[in-house]
C-alpha cells in the first residue's frame, strides 16, 4: 500500500508545499534584510544640510563675480598717491618716440600732470580741450601742463591734432608710469568684449599692446618733485576741477608742501 501511485503523488505534493513555505520565508527574510540595509543610507541622506535659499545662492554668486572682477582688474582699492609723496621719476615717450624722464618736466618749475585713457574716450578729450583753454592761467601761475596716456606716440599725435592741443602729450608705453602713480588697472574679460562691441581695441591702440588703462587722475608736482595736489577717481566720467588744480598750483610758493591740501582722491567706484 505504501508503494501505490496514489501515495507517491500525495507525498510529492507535501514535499512541494514544504519547499514553497521554506522559499517564502527565505524571500521575506531577504527583503527585510535589504530594507534594514537601506535604512542607514536613507538616514544619511536626510541628515544632509538643506539647500541654500535662492536669495543666498544669488548673493554667493554675486560675491564670487565681484571677487573675480576685482582680481581681473588688478587695481588698488583707492587710486593715486598722496599729497607729500615724492613723484616717481618714470620714463615716457614723446610724440617722436623719444624717451623722456618725468623729473625733467618739473626741474624748471611746477607741472600739472594728468592721466587720460585715450583719444577714443569722449570724457578724456573733452577734459583735454578744457585744459587747452586754461593754459594761459597755468602759465601765469608759474606752471606747465602735460598729459599722459597708454596710447602709442602715433595716437598721441592724432589726438593732439584733432583737438588742437598745444601742450605735450606723452605715451606711457610700458604702463610703468600708471603703476608707479597707482592709477593702473587691467580690464576684465566682460569689459573687453563690451569695448570691442564699441569698436575699441586697446591692444591695438595702447603702446604696450595690452588691455590696461589708468584711472582719471591729475597731479600738481613742485620743482622738488613733491606732490602738492592729487585728484584721482575710478569713475571714468569724473575729472579734476581745473579751478581747484590751478589754485593748488598758485599755492606752491605760499604754502609749504607738508601743509598743502590734497584735493579729492576719489573713491573706488569702478564704473568702467
Amino acid at each position: 500500500m505504501l508503494s501505490t501511485p496514489v501515495f507517491k503523488a500525495a507525498r510529492t505534493r507535501r514535499l512541494a508545499y514544504a519547499a514553497g513555505l521554506i522559499c517564502s520565508v527565505a524571500c521575506v527574510g531577504l527583503a527585510q534584510a535589504q530594507q534594514e540595509k537601506a535604512k542607514p543610507a536613507k538616514q544619511e541622506k536626510s541628515a544632509q544640510p538643506a539647500t541654500e535659499s535662492p536669495a543666498k545662492d544669488k548673493q554667493a554668486k554675486d560675491k564670487q563675480g565681484k571677487d573675480k572682477q576685482e582680481k581681473d582688474m588688478k587695481a588698488p582699492a583707492r587710486p593715486g598717491l598722496k599729497v607729500g609723496d615724492k613723484a616717481p621719476n618714470a620714463t615716457v615717450l614723446d610724440a617722436r618716440g623719444r624717451a623722456v624722464k618725468l623729473a625733467d618736466l618739473w626741474k624748471d618749475g611746477p607741472v600739472i600732470v594728468t592721466f587720460y585713457r585715450g583719444g577714443w574716450c569722449p570724457f578724456c578729450t573733452k577734459a583735454l580741450s578744457q585744459w587747452q583753454d586754461r593754459l594761459d592761467e597755468v602759465k601765469e601761475a608759474g606752471g606747465t601742463f602735460v598729459a599722459i596716456t597708454p596710447e602709442s606716440p602715433d595716437h598721441t599725435v592724432d589726438t593732439a591734432r584733432k583737438h588742437e592741443l598745444s601742450y605735450s602729450v606723452y605715451s606711457d608705453n610700458t604702463q610703468d608710469v600708471a603703476k608707479a602713480y597707482k592709477v593702473h588697472f587691467t580690464l576684465d574679460e566682460e569689459t573687453r568684449k563690451k569695448y570691442k562691441g564699441y569698436g575699441i581695441d586697446l591692444a591695438a591702440s595702447n603702446a604696450s599692446g595690452t588691455w590696461e588703462l589708468p584711472a582719471p587722475a591729475t597731479y600738481v608736482i613742485d620743482r622738488e618733485g613733491t606732490i602738492r595736489y592729487v585728484w584721482a577717481d575710478w569713475d571714468y566720467k569724473k575729472r579734476a576741477d581745473p579751478d581747484e588744480v590751478i589754485n593748488a598750483l598758485r599755492q606752491i610758493d605760499v604754502v609749504p608742501a607738508s601743509g598743502a591740501g590734497g584735493g579729492s582722491e576719489g573713491g573706488p567706484k569702478k564704473g568702467w
